[in-house]
């Protein structure tokens, strides 16, 4: 999850990205538990995470 979430970052195209940080801040860390975690994270992100970002940030998936 944490790779997908800084690919949303990417995507703004600035790791500091104030819309993305508020709606991380938003939906995931002021949240807590107060929702199950998949219906936090497609709130943040519009969709489940997939291993895309993860593979990308390992070396084994071509950009």
């Amino acid at each position: 999850m944490d790779a997908d979430a800084f690919a949303a970052f990417e995507e703004a195209g600035d790791a500091f990205d104030p819309a993305t940080a508020a709606r991380l801040e938003k939906f995931i860390l002021s949240a807590g538990g107060s929702e199950e975690a998949d219906v936090l994270y497609t709130k943040f992100r519009g969709k489940m995470p997939g291993v895309e970002a993860l593979l990308k940030g390992r070396g084994l998936l071509v950009a």
